[in-house]
């Protein structure tokens, strides 16, 4: 929704996010250590409330592990959705508290990697994938390292605005996704620019035909594009979860083959994605609708 002049959180259209925050608040109140019970009581009340949304994930993992039987699909669908109540937590926290606790909560492994390009003067274009942990392993990362993140913006303009202010307390600048230009001259200037581009993009949009999951989908062409134009090393992260917390490991940049043109550097980092999340499906957020954009023109989720 597009809002002209300042936004007036006491609008009807706002008082529902003015209750979500009411109610982040209070829960960043709560001891880390009922997160784990509190998550997994949570989780299940999101699968009973939202069908039509489950119903989407359990398509999602259908169609990525076929060979899986359903009960390892619903157990995993279970561990994805316990990963969603987790992230309230951990927002609640990060929006109301100072990042001193992500310290003991996230660590951190080749961070270094980072660290040695930005020494050598180069740019990095770091990549990952929707991880359910992923904004706030993102957090911690940048009170390590100063780097940009491209993100979409909210449907609701109130909650946009609160969103983009928390990001900044961890970031120098965020990037809207469609703002390119910003984007470009971010690597230009040296900087460290973050994408998630494992998500779903229309053809109109620029998308590719890829495979992703032995499944034939459409995918963003943008980090390849920024790649090529800019020498940004690219440098990939994954993340694996504890008991209480997460580690993160950030891989030294990739070997690109500068002989392969858009598509095929697009399918290249798309198995990197799709290698990361095979090592624990039950991390990655399967709630969004992937697959719904391919080359045989059949939207699995109707």
């Amino acid at each position: 929704m597009r809002v002209n002049g300042p936004i007036k959180p006491w609008h009807p259209r706002y008082w529902p996010v003015v209750v979500g925050l009411s109610f982040f608040w209070l829960i960043s109140r709560l001891p880390i250590v009922w997160w784990p019970n509190i998550s997994a009581g949570l989780g299940a009340i999101l699968q009973v409330v939202s069908p039509s949304r489950k119903r989407v994930v359990l398509t999602n993992l259908k169609l990525a592990f076929p060979e899986s039987s359903e009960k390892w699909r619903a157990e995993i669908s279970t561990r994805s959705y316990r990963g969603v109540a987790l992230t309230l937590l951990e927002t609640s926290k990060r929006w109301y508290s100072e990042p001193d606790w992500l310290k003991n909560y996230i660590q951190f492994e080749g961070i270094e990697h980072l660290h040695r390009c930005q020494e050598r003067g180069e740019a990095v274009l770091l990549l990952s994938c929707h991880y359910n942990s992923i904004e706030i392993t993102g957090a911690a990362l940048g009170l390590h390292v100063p780097y940009y993140p491209v993100y979409a913006k909210a449907k609701n303009a109130y909650f946009d605005q609160l969103q983009s202010a928390q990001r900044k307390r961890f970031w120098p600048d965020v990037v809207l996704r469609s703002d390119m230009r910003k984007a470009m001259r971010i690597l230009r200037s040296k900087g460290v620019l973050s994408m998630l581009p494992d998500q779903s993009v229309a053809e109109s949009h620029g998308a590719v035909p890829t495979q992703f999951f032995n499944q034939s989908i459409f995918s963003t062409t943008a980090p390849a594009r920024l790649q090529k134009r800019s020498g940004a090393k690219v440098v990939m992260f994954e993340i694996k979860a504890k008991k209480i917390g997460y580690s993160v490991t950030v891989h030294p940049p990739l070997v690109l083959d500068d002989s392969l043109d858009l598509t095929q550097q697009t399918q290249a980092f798309n198995d990197v994605f799709e290698h990361m999340i095979r090592k624990d499906p039950g991390q990655y957020f399967w709630h969004h609708k992937r697959f719904k954009t391919g080359s045989s023109g059949i939207n699995p989720y109707k």
